[in-house]
């Protein structure tokens, strides 16, 4: 064998060296491998996100296509210990929760009993139809002598339907001459009277069918081209081209109604907003464009209770701001701001901008995040659903027990306080957990990027815990949009906010809107402007019968 060994130094440094190069190229390589590794580990983490945020839009997609609508939160996804860990105050003094008594589990059978039929309203026209035996086995035909008496009578009721009823009023203005005795020059010969401003004027249609045609589209939802075959069947000749311009001309008069709506609002300490999308045709182009409807909700203690609705060529921020600002361009409204998160009303409550505004987080849309995520994270979400279960029953309870602000505010500091807090505590522990992609996650830094607004409706009794009210409004346009489609240019979509907003604000005041259209479209000719405030739907009443 022969010696490895160098013989001398010179060449065992070049040994060395030789044997250090390669394990510098070893050390590279395996560097290399490295960085080659957590590459893959980085690619295959992402590639996971992916895969459960597809998987989760798949999820969503399939219950949008084939599931429930409602966001119910079934039996089966609440957790164990929901019962156990808090217990429904059973008054407003309450302070501490006693035990929940033992329950028995008692099984049997009866017969599902059937629903009543409510009795038809009192007011209703009633048309007897009398129902008579024949003569014949009455008396008999042979001696003439009865074969029955009268003891009495059975009665029941159906309801019938008699079509829209058209009728013209013809105005007949009387003329007088004076009187050979009674001319002196100065004054005319021949007097009419005056017929009364009322309406369009020199239009055909009189306020009752000018008020028939908004409700039938604008709360019934029913297209003019559809509206003009029902017209016509009732022997109305009524154009679509016609209803057009009635309802852009009767927006017109009513806009200033509209305007003093608007004033009371930004009054408001909490205006609830949001937003809803609408094609309008787009001539020359071929095709429709997506423009906007935005809707803003008084609270009703400090400013008006109505809804307001605004229209615009697309969703940027100028729509919001435009609104909470006045011919100025200066703030005009000074409160808080219930609404999703949308980045557009982003600079509207941003501290270090101009705007006096405070954000109010909606708790609705929190929870709808949680729900988007059941299909991934069944767990988590319902248990962060259940605690939002909780905040609603107690909202349930002071809507029970007619609190005022300030008793539903010391309600919600006992009973609501820690269970948000518990919610948000949890969500920053999961922070670093849930994959950031996932609809799990996105739910988490939903909240905790705005944890603060979220809280801030347990400090005023005022304040809703969601912005449903809002909601509501916008919803009356999901079911238009299935109907009409689209508007047809901008200033239509603008006179349509105009009797949405009129409309949407007799839904809220409980008022009939085809009485108060009736009503108002006969007397704001000739209605003095100091005088329009009677004509709000909170504040009318009705005058006379109108045509």
């Amino acid at each position: 064998m022969t010696d490895s060994y160098p013989n001398n130094l010179t060449d065992a440094l070049a040994l060395l060296a030789e044997k250090d190069a390669k394990l510098a190229e070893k050390d590279a390589l395996l560097a290399e491998k490295a960085a080659e590794i957590e590459r893959k580990d980085a690619e295959k983490q992402e590639l996971e996100e992916e895969l459960a945020a597809t998987k989760s839009q798949l999820d969503w997609c399939q219950r949008q296509l084939f599931g429930q609508k409602s966001e119910k939160l079934g039996k089966e996804d609440l957790p164990l210990f929901e019962g156990a860990e808090w217990h429904e105050p059973q008054s407003q003094e309450e302070d501490q929760p006693e035990p929940e008594p033992e329950r028995e589990h008692i099984a049997y059978e009866r017969k599902k009993p059937r629903g009543k039929r409510q009795p038809l309203s009192s007011e209703l026209e009633r048309v007897e139809r009398h129902h008579d035996l024949p003569d014949d086995q009455k008396v008999c035909p042979e001696t003439g002598q009865p074969l029955l008496r009268w003891i009495g009578q059975e009665t029941s009721e159906q309801l019938a339907y008699r079509p829209a009823v058209a009728y013209v009023i013809r105005h007949v203005q009387h003329k007088y001459a004076r009187v050979e005795e009674n001319l002196d020059g100065t004054r005319p010969e021949v007097v009419t009277a005056t017929k009364p401003n009322e309406g369009l004027p020199k239009c055909i249609a009189a306020p009752s069918l000018l008020a028939a045609v908004m409700v039938h589209k604008f709360a019934d939802h029913i297209p003019l081209y559809r509206l003009e075959v029902m017209l016509k069947r009732c022997g109305i000749p009524a154009p679509r081209s016609s209803m057009c311009r009635w309802v852009q001309n009767v927006a017109v008069m009513l806009a200033v109604l509209v305007d003093l709506m608007e004033q009371r609002v930004v009054e408001s300490g909490t205006v609830n907003a949001d937003d809803s999308h609408v094609r309008q045709q787009d001539p020359g182009r071929g095709k429709t464009k997506t423009c906007r409807f935005w809707s803003y909700v008084g609270d009703g203690v400090t400013g008006g209770r109505y809804v307001i609705f605004r229209y615009t060529p697309d969703r940027s921020r100028d729509g919001p701001e435009d609104f909470f600002s006045d011919e100025n361009g200066e703030p005009r409204f000074h409160g808080n701001l219930q609404c999703d998160a949308y980045a557009g009303f982003n600079r509207l409550v941003d501290p270090s901008s101009k705007w006096p505004i405070l954000e109010i987080a909606c708790w609705a849309h929190a929870r709808r995040k949680f729900y988007e995520s059941l299909g991934s994270a069944r767990k988590h979400a319902s248990w962060v659903m259940a605690k939002i279960r909780r905040l609603y029953r107690i909202e349930a309870l002071a809507r029970r027990w007619k609190l005022s602000a300030a008793k539903r505010r010391a309600l919600r500091a006992r009973w609501s306080r820690p269970v948000v807090d518990e919610i948000l505590n949890w969500c920053e522990e999961q922070a670093g957990q849930a994959l950031p992609k996932g609809k799990l996650g996105q739910a988490i830094e939903y909240v905790r990027n705005r944890g603060e607004a979220l809280r801030r409706y347990l400090y005023d009794g005022n304040v809703e815990i969601d912005n449903n009210v809002c909601e509501r409004t916008i919803r009356v346009l999901a079911f238009g949009r299935k109907n009409w489609l689209f508007t047809g240019s901008e200033a239509g979509g603008r006179a349509a906010a105009v009797l949405f907003s009129l409309i949407g604000s007799c839904r809220l005041h409980n008022v009939d809107s085809f009485a108060y259209l009736t009503d108002v479209i006969t007397r704001i000719p000739h209605t003095p402007r100091e005088q329009l405030e009677d004509l709000l739907p909170d504040r009318w009443s009705p005058a006379t019968s109108s045509p």
